[in-house]
């Protein structure tokens, strides 16, 4: 029996880097819909004959002639509507669009049904073509490719269909027809900036189990580099974060992390920002967090890079950091790295 091999290794953080490439980053719906959520408002989830999960083991696992969704698979008929995502393991994820209830047609149990509610890299739909015999297969998900900040989308979807095909042909003797792409460039890029809200994507953030608050900035400053349409939300950053009520130092170190990642990503720099971030730098230094100091030392270094004449303040900060920590033999640190290169070139 053939293997469908989906997935590389899941061994290291390499691994789960590799996932992002291929597929790409992982982020959590825009929304849930009321009638997704149950009595305890969670999201509710499809039952397990109503999704198929396609990953890194044999196909007689999942080729199971009384799952009924897999029937529909392989004989769709016309107008059939199947709805797909990758999960955080690089796992491809299928279920049948239907409704929440027979008695509500209209309320459709959507793509974060698929992981209850949780993350996923990508997502779309599988529409059945009948007179061509062959599913389409798209990138349309409100919930979470238009909230997708990466630029390869298209390759990530080239590689689902490549997926579905690779299934196709383990299982020829039960589906035999193809799987096509149809890529829709509107849906991403083009309309984050419009369904983009910062207060809900740091809200998001805040909620998850095992925060990370430098993980998470990094990916709001990818969302917020995708285009220069974007710029005007990196400006509300530090509002937010000085105007949140009560004060919470974690939507600092979040924020200041965000715009790390940004300045990263963005090559042309208005020599203006420094001046126009300075005070809210200055106010965050002064704030008990050693993660918070050490991310402002890092803003400090991208602004020397660009504009070393103009920030004697930001210099003499940076330098009496690297003086005190002179001797540590910390490698992993990745504000002392940063800097240490710095003053290397400089």
């Amino acid at each position: 029996m053939k293997q469908v091999n989906t997935v590389s290794e899941r061994q290291t953080h390499f691994h789960r880097e590799t996932l992002s490439d291929q597929y790409g980053n992982l982020h959590l719906p825009s929304r849930l819909k009321e009638w997704e959520l149950d009595e305890n408002g969670l999201c509710k989830s499809f039952n397990d004959d109503e999704r198929i999960i396609f990953d890194n083991v044999n196909a007689q696992e999942w080729i199971d002639p009384g799952t009924t969704l897999f029937r529909w698979l392989a004989n769709p008929v016309s107008g059939t509507t199947f709805i797909w995502l990758i999960d955080g393991h690089g796992r491809l994820i299928i279920g049948k669009e239907r409704p929440v209830t027979p008695d509500n047609p209209d309320n459709m149990l959507g793509h974060p049904a698929l992981v209850a509610g949780g993350r996923a890299r990508i997502a779309g739909e599988l529409k059945w073509h009948e007179e061509n015999q062959y599913f389409m297969v798209n990138n349309r998900s409100g919930r979470y490719t238009k909230k997708s900040a990466d630029s390869e989308k298209k390759e990530h979807l080239e590689r689902v269909v490549s997926i579905l095909n690779r299934i196709a042909d383990v299982c020829e003797q039960t589906i035999t027809h193809r799987f096509v792409i149809e890529y829709d460039p509107d849906y991403g890029a083009n309309l984050v900036n419009s369904v983009f809200d910062l207060r809900n994507e740091v809200l998001a953030y805040l909620s998850l189990p095992n925060l990370s608050l430098r993980k998470s900035g990094e990916e709001l400053g990818r969302k917020l580099a995708i285009s220069t349409s974007m710029k005007n939300k990196l400006e509300e950053v530090p509002r937010l974060a000085n105007e949140w009520s009560p004060p919470d130092i974690r939507v600092t170190i979040i924020s200041a992390h965000t715009l790390i990642s940004w300045l990263d990503r963005v090559p042309e720099h208005d020599p203006n920002l420094a001046d126009q971030l300075s005070s809210s730098l200055a106010k965050w230094y002064n704030l008990d967090s050693e993660e918070l100091h050490n991310a402002i030392l890092e803003i400090y270094v991208i602004f020397l890079s660009k504009w070393p004449v103009r920030n004697t303040m930001m210099r003499e900060t940076v330098e009496h950091f690297a003086t005190k920590h002179a001797f540590s033999t910390d490698t992993q640190n990745p504000t002392l790295k940063r800097i240490r290169e710095f003053l290397a070139s400089n």
